[in-house]
């Protein structure tokens, strides 16, 4: 799965777990748990890997129709949401990750 440590509610997952009950008997491993988003955007743009363009226009993170937001630390003191991928302002300059 992708999900890392700095995810909603994944705060007390552990690289390996068994899924939740009602689910089939499966475990469940998690590779990136301890990735930052800058080791994800590192991984993405090493490897060329496709990702939905929604990441280019401020969003960080991609829920639903109904509570996927712009990121408002994307947002430049001239009201444009900056690119996740260009140059290091998908770090925020310096920062480790973003929420």
């Amino acid at each position: 799965m992708g999900t890392r440590l700095t995810d909603p509610y994944s705060s007390e997952l552990k690289p390996f777990t068994a899924c939740d009950p009602g689910w089939p008997p499966l475990m469940r491993v998690s590779p990136m748990l301890g990735w930052s988003y800058h080791h994800v955007w590192e991984f993405l743009r090493e490897l060329n890997v496709p990702y939905c363009s929604l990441y280019d226009e401020g969003y960080t993170s991609l829920g639903s129709v109904n509570n996927t937001q712009r990121n408002p630390a994307l947002l430049s003191a001239d009201g444009v949401y900056q690119q996740l991928l260009t140059g290091r302002c998908y770090l925020g300059e310096g920062r480790t990750d973003l929420k």
